[in-house]
């Protein structure tokens, strides 16, 4: 044991102040939007954090009755977009491309029901599905359409929400495979 100054600017030893950063992929945005780039056991993580906010907001309607209005819109949004994007998500993964790029955008026709985060994703969306249907595609003619369909989507889905990873990596992705990376740098 010793006898030392205390001296304020250590902060390195103080264990006092030290904060907990906890782990982005456990973490939902302040819209309570799930990171698509994980693994379908965080998707799963995030939709029941998805529905802990929906408990949380129920919470803070009985805290606040006056609010009521407001929390139950956001509620409503949350559990739209998690209903609609789970079962969008379910076609995409069972190869049902045409169908998928058709809900989305039956959805993108209702801007007044979307929100900003919400036409990100949906852009997002239907952009993966031109995307892998360019891949998929044995007509050079046709690819060059749906990737001209997925880079026109891709953007709207950035000018929505310019922190939308998935948005980012998937379309720095087809640009890559286009060989037109400098396309892309210029597009930011």
């Amino acid at each position: 044991m010793a006898i030392v100054y205390f001296n304020p600017a250590d902060t390195i030893n103080d264990y006092l102040d030290n904060i907990v950063i906890a782990d982005a992929i456990r973490q939902t945005n302040s819209a309570g939007r799930i990171d698509k780039t994980m693994d379908s056991a965080g998707k799963s993580r995030q939709y029941i954090d998805q529905s802990r906010l929906i408990n949380l907001y129920s919470r803070a309607i009985d805290l606040e009755p006056e609010k009521k209005d407001i929390y139950e819109v956001r509620i409503k949004e949350i559990s739209t977009s998690i209903r609609i994007l789970a079962d969008l998500e379910e076609k995409y993964r069972a190869g049902d491309y045409k169908v998928v790029i058709k809900g989305y955008s039956e959805l993108l026709k209702k801007p007044r029901l979307n929100s900003d985060y919400s036409n990100s994703d949906y852009y997002l969306g239907r952009a993966k599905c031109f995307d892998k249907m360019g891949q998929l595609t044995t007509s050079y003619n046709e690819q060059v359409e749906y990737y001209n369909e997925a880079i026109h989507d891709y953007a709207k889905s950035y000018e929505y929400d310019p922190n939308n990873m998935e948005t980012i990596r998937c379309q720095a992705d087809l640009y890559r495979r286009m060989n037109r990376n400098v396309d892309h740098i210029l597009s930011k």
